[in-house]
């Protein structure tokens, strides 16, 4: 794995709130945790894919708003099975990667609703202020934190 490929895989699970410097909050852990834990999981892909140019939150969440999550999961035969469950995991996700920190759901909540314990709505778009392209991505490993 060459430097980019690792800046790539490093970025494409870092909350945004380091790309617009703003203050970290504590919420940058269920950010990765939507992005790693759940879409990838779930999609079977890499949060960021050059040879694609795609970035994993913004094509998962197209996929949701057009109603078309079978593409998120087409290789899988097992989740097709189960759209419902990928549904609800998908949503899960979208909360999780919230460009706002206050919009993401809490830990205890995040557990409730993978439990299907709690309601899970539908969630707006997660950066409706800045879409990264994959080059923009790449660049995170040069910004400086203060």
């Amino acid at each position: 794995m060459n430097r980019t490929n690792t800046l790539t895989n490093i970025c494409g699970t870092i909350a945004t709130e380091w790309f617009m410097n703003s203050p970290i909050s504590s919420q940058v852990d269920v950010y990765c945790y939507g992005v790693i834990l759940l879409l990838e999981i779930v999609c079977c892909k890499k949060a960021v894919d050059l040879e694609d140019n795609v970035i994993l939150i913004d094509w998962a969440y197209d996929c949701f708003r057009n109603r078309r999550l079978g593409d998120l999961i087409e290789d899988d035969l097992e989740a097709m099975e189960d759209v419902e469950m990928v549904e609800r995991y998908v949503k899960i996700g979208i909360w999780c990667i919230q460009e706002e920190p206050g919009m993401t759901p809490n830990m205890r909540s995040l557990t409730q609703m993978l439990e299907g314990v709690a309601q899970v709505h539908d969630p707006p778009n997660p950066s409706p202020y800045s879409i990264f392209s994959c080059e923009e991505y790449l660049s995170c490993g040069q910004v400086s934190r203060v």
